[in-house]
């Protein structure tokens, strides 16, 4: 029965977290205004991307980059196509990234390759689908943001881009929103090991292969942002995050300990029992609404 529990459990949280993403069958029209696209073009599922907003007979839009969860083994660039319906209905044109999955990556660094290389498209495609590069921000929840985190980080510092063998584009990413957000990539180790529940599960999933490499010191976060550089930030959390809200808050208290400008938001239950990515999962919340209200404004006020 225990095992049972637990296997029920860590089902619930993959669903929260976006990787049972296969429901949908091919007669449910995507919400993207241009699906499916590769960025590489190689066959590779994982080299896709979905375009959201308005893509033809229009001025360029701002733009968000964002990168979806999934525990880096799950999930794909249409997870939670409301949410980035949402988004692009703010205004935005939203370019949700596929990316290689653990373990078939084989390392962070490997992930980042693909962001940047989804990066890389955008500003050679730019103009086809109204995307304005004078503007542009990034979003990522879960796992998603701890990518979308490292890949600002390292946009922000050409000493870490030359590290990586990466090439930033030739816009700038102003800042961005994370939606309960992984921050401390090294706790996987820990979890490896010591771990219980959904992060046991998902350091599993990534790997001891991986997790064990000294490779993945480098991508360490705390390690790697620079006070100086490092863009403005909008971070989502709530106490009922029984996956990552610690992370969020200690987070929050080392960029606040570095004198690190940001925004923490922290959302309580109103009407509904919230959960980890909350407000990118059930849009229609009444504490969604608030959380992404405010977070829409936030990126608003960085392309002004």
């Amino acid at each position: 029965m225990k095992k049972l529990l637990s296997l029920l459990l860590c089902l619930t949280l993959l669903a929260a977290c976006g990787t049972i993403a296969a429901f949908a069958d091919d007669e449910v029209p995507s919400l993207a205004a241009a699906a499916d696209i590769p960025y590489i073009d190689d066959g590779d599922s994982a080299h896709l991307l979905n375009i959201y907003g308005v893509i033809a007979d229009t001025e360029p839009r701002p733009v968000i980059l964002r990168i979806h969860g999934g525990g880096f083994f799950g999930g794909n660039q249409a997870n939670d196509e409301p949410y980035s319906q949402l988004l692009a209905d703010s205004g935005f044109n939203v370019v949700s990234i596929n990316y290689t999955l653990m373990p078939a990556a084989g390392s962070f660094q490997n992930i980042e390759k693909d962001i940047f290389a989804a990066l890389a498209w955008v500003d050679a495609h730019a103009g086809e689908y109204a995307l304005d590069l004078s503007r542009v921000v990034m979003t990522g929840d879960s796992a998603g943001g701890y990518l979308a985190n490292l890949t600002m980080t390292i946009l922000s510092q050409p000493e870490l881009q030359e590290k990586f063998g990466l090439t930033a584009p030739s816009y700038t990413v102003r800042g961005g929103v994370l939606t309960c957000p992984e921050v401390d990539i090294l706790e996987l180790r820990e979890d490896l090991v010591n771990g219980s529940g959904f992060k046991k599960f998902m350091a599993g999933r990534i790997t001891e292969e991986v997790l064990m490499d000294s490779a993945v010191e480098e991508v360490d976060l705390f390690s790697l942002i620079d006070p100086e550089t490092y863009p403005k930030m909008f971070i989502i959390t709530t106490p009922q995050d029984a996956i990552l809200y610690e992370q969020a808050v200690a987070f929050d208290q080392w960029l606040t300990e570095k004198g690190i400008e940001h925004e923490f938001h922290v959302y309580e239950q109103q009407e509904n029992k919230l959960q980890h990515v909350f407000n990118t999962g059930y849009i229609d919340w009444v504490e969604s609404i608030q959380a992404n209200e405010e977070s829409i404004a936030f990126l608003k006020s960085l392309i002004e």
